[in-house]
C-alpha cells in the first residue's frame, strides 16, 4: 500500500494460492512517493479487503501485525518505534477483530 500506484486488492487476488505469509499492514500515501504507517483498520491497504481475499483464496494463511502505535505508558519503555508492547496489541486485537468478521461472514455463507 505504499506505492500509489498499488492496487493492494488486485494484488492479493493475484498472488493470493501463491502466498506463504502475510504481513498485513497499511499506509497512507504522501507527496513525492513518500507514505507514512497509518492503523491497520484505515489507510490505502484495505486490510479487510484482503483477509476476505486470502481466506477465500488460501484459507488459514498465517497474517500477522505489523507495527501499533506508541500507547500510554510506553513512552519510557525504550521501545524501537513502532513496537511498543501495547501498541502491537491494539494493533493485534483490530486484526483479530476484522479476521473475526470474516469468519463470521463465512458461516453465513455456508448456512445459507
Amino acid at each position: 500500500s505504499a506505492g500509489e500506484h498499488n492496487d493492494t486488492r488486485e494484488l492479493a487476488k493475484k498472488f493470493a494460492r501463491r502466498t506463504h505469509f502475510v504481513h498485513l499492514r497499511s499506509t497512507a500515501a504522501m507527496p513525492g512517493g513518500n507514505f507514512i504507517e497509518s492503523s491497520h483498520l484505515t489507510g490505502r491497504g484495505h486490510l479487510i479487503d484482503l483477509i476476505r481475499i486470502f481466506e477465500k483464496e488460501n484459507p488459514g494463511l498465517p497474517m500477522r501485525v505489523d507495527h501499533g502505535r506508541m500507547m500510554l505508558g510506553d513512552e519510557d519503555k525504550g521501545y524501537n518505534p513502532g513496537y511498543s508492547f501495547h501498541g502491537r496489541m491494539l494493533a493485534l486485537a483490530q486484526v483479530e477483530g476484522m479476521m473475526a468478521v470474516v469468519d463470521d461472514e463465512k458461516e453465513r455463507q455456508i448456512k445459507q
